[in-house]
C-alpha cells in the first residue's frame, strides 16, 4: 500500500499536530486494508526536523505482536536529507528497517525483495 504526505511539516515540535493526523490517518488505512507492506511517498512534503514523524513507524506494528510491516519512504531534496537521522538504529525508523529511495520503483523493489524473504 502506498500512502502520501504533502504539504508543509511544521517544524520540530510544531509539527507533533501534524505527526498525529498523519499516524491516525495510516492507523485508519492499516485496518482497513491490512496491507502487508507500506511504502510512504513524500516527495511532496516539505519537511525540516521534527521526531514526532516517527509515529507512523510505530502505527506499522501488526495486530498488536512484535511483527513489523516492511516499509519504505520516497523523499528527496531537503525532505530526504532531513529525515535521514530517523533512519539510523537508534530512531524508531531505523530500529523497523525502513529504507529510503529516491524512485517509486526502487522503493516499490525493496518491499517486493523483502515481502519474498518473509514468505520463503
Amino acid at each position: 500500500m502506498a500512502v502520501a504526505f504533502a504539504g508543509n511539516y511544521p517544524p520540530g515540535s510544531a509539527g507533533n499536530d501534524c505527526a498525529s493526523e498523519m499516524v491516525s490517518y495510516l492507523d485508519s488505512v492499516l485496518a482497513t486494508t491490512n496491507a502487508a507492506a507500506v511504502l510512504f511517498d513524500l516527495r511532496q512534503l516539505q519537511y525540516t526536523s521534527g521526531d514526532a514523524i516517527g509515529g507512523l513507524a510505530a502505527a506499522l506494528l501488526k495486530d498488536r505482536t512484535a511483527h513489523m510491516r516492511p516499509s519504505a519512504i520516497v523523499a528527496s531534496g531537503r525532505t530526504a536529507r532531513s529525515l535521514q537521522p530517523l533512519l539510523g538504529p537508534q530512531f524508531i525508523f531505523g530500529i523497523v528497517g525502513t529504507r529510503m529511495f529516491s524512485t517509486i520503483p526502487d522503493a516499490l523493489n525493496h518491499l517486493k525483495r523483502v515481502l519474498a524473504q518473509e514468505t520463503a
